[in-house]
């Protein structure tokens, strides 16, 4: 702490000049809009305060506009905003000078641009610190900016920032501001002439000076006040910060469609760290990726101070803004078309601009490049499917580009075609017909669908685009149904009448890939994913009021799984019905179904169409079943999955044991396909499926209203039954492992149904053995339990199935040292199973091993013996011989144990590794310890290689070494090991286990007396 109050001495008698913020901005202007709305903010009528606004100074703050360099003639204003705890002139002013670079050197850069500061109260730690927030400052900032621009007349002159740290906040939500409320407060449209902005060391994301800031506040100065309001924005998750970064980028987008250039933006960033406190804004929170960012070789507070014009950072920054002026130049000089032709193109886009749009820029991009409308000349007609699960924004995307193009390219007319089905693509194309007044429309012998083809395909008649919209009955456009104008008019062959001339663009939206890849005739397809993370967060902020937290809509975009069209049909319902997102969370857990089954409105979805998610997929649904019922059977199956990693091979087990064993590689493939086409599904590289939990759901209800569900849920189960492994083999274990996931969801599907529940019982038993074999013993517990109540309840007790569940749980109980409770279930069962099934039947001789085997573990070899000798168990008997001494025979028979192990099981299966051990325990014994050692290192580096290095059995070969070390006097390597081995068993299987206890035991007797040799756990066997 004294380091601290060294740093922040020195920082007393030498403030720093600028300091960081914070916020994700929106890169250089992308070519694509968006609007959006932001609440209003009342604005003060002046920027300048008086003197009864800031009584008690020492020292007058520079605050407002003032003007370093006015020259004439003038054609563009460059206006410089420092930042945290920064100063009007002295931000810009280099080492060794007395005065400003934008003063001195700037304008001989830039001879023909008037250069402005402006100042504002950016202390956040004094003797009277302002409280005012960033929103205050950019209102200021716009009042004063646009009082200096009035008086002399210079309202229309194009604007370029110069932001420092928060100054670049500060310009961001001044652009906000200006452009959202310019007509209420008499405010100057600021944003309508700003051309360009060089962002120096703003943090986009956050910067790491925030806590520091708090602490310094809290700690060394607690008398002073400060703007907390100021730092608070500092903060990664600030909502403050999130609430700039979203609507600056809304603004960025919606420019071209109101008609307004872009703005240039540059991203400068720090290279090197201030003194102490190290890089103050990172990269990462400097730049934008995929923008034009650049280096500055400075640390944050002097990356604003040059020395003189050779200066690197000064060419780069002044570079910049030539660049700037020179963009706005040539965009000033090329010309657009006649207001007059414009009004004249058709345009039938059926919805309005959707102002609360978000995102996807990437793919608005990418059609604009794909269609590249500024190639007039082009030979060729681009056609491009957007494709993707229902209400996962294609529509929208499509949308938002048609606004686009009206915009950019007025002489392109566009035309919006519904294609769900042959009855509204003909009503489309009539209208459309209508809209460009196409000769010979009237006559009833015309058919307009080859009518309206032939119009548009001649060159005279322009350029368009036609969006054919819900395109996902690929029979509809094939062309093998009818052929001839009149048979189309009731049915197929639809894709034959879409035109296909250079002068023409198609853009195609659907759920069926297949579909799409026909119309485009297999060229461009663009898959519609789910949305970023942020961008469903700025897309629910939209919807929903302020008090959301950006945590609460970042849970419910993850439980609707990023699908745009649930989370706007989320939004509606919180906000019709007045609750909150936790409260909607809630009722998500509990009835998913209903609510997304619920209707609302939304901006570009087709009236005739269904709005609620759930009809929209059940729409989908029904097309697969009709198209391929085998599909629509496998989509019913993977409902009752988990909904990650299904493999493959479950859905041929239910295909083969639905045709009698027939090969079902050729039609599961083509079914999965289907399946893919629609976005239903996705498949991995291991060809293993996913689907989306809420398509899970919906399935589920579709079933359900079939009075199918019952069936499915009973051919998943017995399908994870046949599939999942029992535990003999040490290949399955993998197997086991990636299966789980499917039998613990089809374990929970409880039913009615007698024979069911017996598989069930069955599947339930597998996975308690296979946690058993893990050393999951709760879990194993658990699984036994169910199996052994369903048995019972469905065969009563004295059944054999019951009687072997109850013996597996027995096994449990003494594999956790519940000894005596092992032996009360141990005994019960021994005496049903030899009055039920007779002394010698198989499952009567095991339940006497496990007794036996419990009694040996209670130290009561005579009885043990007794029963191990009646049942012939070698591998027991061996053991108890060893216990009673007589370790010869013994050695004699569990070598012979051994052997038969490795020949049924092979040298790595857990039986041959327990015999191996047990046959090490006994050189242990008898003073053989360095065959002991041998054996025991052998054994140890098996299980840590099958097992894994926390497996319960590990951990016993690591005691086993440890005491064998310990006879051999390696007393250190000894404690060593058995020390790692306390650790992992506290951690595995509680402090509390029997063998916890005695590791703990043999470690202090083994240091208290390092020379006794420790008898304290020789007599645990594997």
């Amino acid at each position: 702490m004294s380091d601290m109050r060294k740093l922040f001495r020195r920082r007393e008698k030498k403030p720093s000049t600028a300091l960081p913020t914070s916020a994700p901005l929106a890169a250089s202007v992308p070519p694509i809009s968006a609007p959006s709305t932001v609440p209003p903010v009342s604005v003060p009528p002046t920027s300048m305060p008086t003197s009864s606004e800031i009584p008690n100074r020492k020292k007058m703050l520079s605050l407002g506009i003032k003007a370093l360099y006015s020259p004439e003639p003038c054609d563009v204003d460059i206006v410089f905003i420092h930042g945290l705890s920064g100063d009007r002139e002295k931000t810009w002013t280099g080492p060794n000078q007395n005065e400003p670079w934008p003063k001195t050197i700037l304008p001989d850069r830039i001879p023909t641009a008037r250069i402005l500061v402006f100042g504002y109260d950016a202390k956040w730690l004094k003797d009277s610190s302002s409280r005012n927030r960033v929103q205050e400052h950019a209102s200021n900032l716009l009042a004063s900016l646009g009082r200096q621009r009035d008086e002399d007349n210079t309202s229309s002159r194009p604007i370029i920032f110069v932001c420092h740290s928060l100054g670049g906040l500060v310009c961001m939500d001044a652009l906000v501001l200006s452009e959202q409320q310019g007509g209420q407060h008499n405010l100057p449209k600021i944003h309508e002439q700003t051309i360009g902005i060089a962002f120096l060391g703003t943090p986009h994301q956050g910067s790491d000076l925030a806590p520091w800031a708090k602490l310094i506040s809290r700690y060394f100065f607690p008398m002073r006040q400060t703007n907390s309001d100021i730092t608070e924005v500092l903060h990664q998750h600030s909502e403050e910060l999130a609430r700039i970064q979203h609507s600056f980028h809304l603004r960025l987008q919606l420019r071209p469609q109101l008609g307004l250039p872009a703005i240039s933006i540059t991203y400068f960033f720090e290279e090197l760290p201030s003194p102490h406190l190290g890089v103050i804004v990172p990269r990462e929170s400097a730049t934008r990726p995929g923008c034009n960012n650049i280096s500055i070789h400075a640390n944050h507070s002097n990356m604003t101070k040059f020395e003189g014009a050779d200066d690197d950072g000064f060419l780069k920054v002044t570079g910049e803004l030539r660049r700037y002026i020179e963009v706005v130049k040539q965009a000033g000089s090329s010309t657009r078309p006649d207001i007059n032709e414009q009004a004249r193109m058709a345009f039938t886009v059926p919805y309005s601009s959707n102002e609360n749009f978000i995102g996807r820029i990437d793919i608005l991009r990418q059609l604009e490049s794909c269609f590249d409308l500024s190639n007039i000349n082009r030979t060729w007609q681009p056609r491009i499917a957007l494709y993707g699960l229902g209400g996962i924004g294609k529509t929208q995307i499509a949308i938002q580009f048609t606004y686009w193009l009206r915009y950019h390219f007025p002489d392109v007319a566009v035309y919006w075609v519904h294609a769900s089905n042959a009855d509204r693509f003909r009503q489309s194309f009539t209208l459309i017909a209508q809209e460009c007044g196409i000769p010979g429309l009237d006559d009833p012998e015309n058919d307009v669908l080859p009518l309206l083809k032939a119009w548009l395909g001649k060159k005279d008649n322009g350029r368009w685009l036609m969006v054919i919209d819900n395109a996902d009955d690929e029979a509809l456009f094939t062309t093998h149904h009818q052929t001839s104008a009149s048979s189309s008019r009731s049915s197929g062959n639809l894709g034959g009448f879409i035109p296909d001339c250079a002068n023409g663009n198609i853009l195609i939206t659907t759920r069926n890939k297949k579909a799409g890849s026909r119309l485009t005739k297999g060229k461009q397809l663009i898959e519609i994913g789910k949305m970023d993370i942020s961008d469903c967060v700025n897309l629910l902020r939209l919807q929903l009021d302020d008090s959301a937290s950006t945590e609460s809509i970042g849970r419910l975009s993850e439980q609707l799984e990023y699908i745009p069209l649930a989370l706007v049909q989320a939004a509606a319902f919180i906000r019709e019905n007045a609750v909150s997102i936790d409260y909607y969370l809630k009722l998500l857990m509990e009835r998913p179904v209903d609510l997304l089954g619920e209707e609302f409105e939304a901006v570009g979805r087709d009236e005739e169409s269904l709005h609620a998610v759930a009809a929209t997929w059940m729409i989908s649904f029904q097309q697969i079943q009709q198209r391929n019922p085998l599909a629509g059977e496998l989509l019913s199956l993977m409902s009752f999955f988990d909904r990650q990693e299904i493999p493959r091979v479950f859905l041929l087990n239910y295909y083969e044991r639905r045709n009698e064993g027939k090969d079902g590689a050729l039609e599961v493939t083509k079914a999965i396909g289907h399946l893919l086409s629609f976005s239903l599904i996705r498949e991995e590289a291991s060809q293993n499926i996913n689907i989306h939990r809420l398509v899970q759901i919906t399935t589920r209800k579709w079933l359900s209203i079939l009075h199918h569900e019952n069936a499915y849920e009973g051919e998943a189960l017995l399908t994870v039954l046949n599939m999942f492994p029992d535990g003999r083999n040490v290949e399955n274990w993998s197997t086991r492992t990636a299966y789980l996931a499917h039998a613990q969801v089809v374990r929970s599907l409880t039913s009615p149904i007698r024979d069911r529940e017996a598989k069930r019982a069955c599947l339930v038993t597998k996975i308690g053995i296979f946690f058993r074999e893990e050393g999951r013993w709760k879990e194993a517990e658990e699984a036994h339990k169910e199996a052994a109540m369903i048995c019972r309840e469905i065969f009563g007790e004295e059944d054999r199935n019951t009687l072997n569940s109850m013996g597996n749980l027995g096994l449990i109980f003494r594999s956790v040292g519940r000894l005596e409770e092992a032996e009360r279930l141990q005994i019960k069962i021994l005496d049903l199973c030899k009055r039920v099934l007779g002394e010698e039947d198989p499952d009567t001789l095991i339940s006497t091993n496990n007794l036996a085997s419990t009694f040996w573990d209670q130290k009561r070899f005579e009885e043990a013996e007794q029963l191990e000798t009646k049942v012939l168990q070698l591998r027991n008997l061996a053991l108890t011989l060893w216990d009673l001494g007589r370790l010869e025979e013994s050695e004699q028979l569990q070598t012979k144990v051994l052997d038969l192990c490795e020949k049924v099981h092979g040298q790595e299966h857990p039986t041959t590794l327990n015999s191996m051990g047990n046959l090490a325990l006994i050189f242990q014994q008898q003073g053989r310890f360095e065959k002991a050692e041998q054996l025991q290192i052998k054994v140890l580096e098996l299980r840590k290689r099958v097992l894994s290095e926390e497996h319960p059995d590990t951990l016993n070969s690591m005691s086993h070494l440890a005491h064998t070390w310990r006879k051999m006097n390696r007393s250190n390597e000894a404690i060593e090991i058995m020390m790692e081995c306390m650790t992992l068993q506290k951690k595995i299987i509680g402090g509390d286990h029997p063998r916890t206890l005695a590791s703990i035991k043999a470690i202090d007797y083994w240091l208290s007396s390092p020379k006794v040799a420790s008898t304290a756990l020789e007599q645990e066997h594997c």
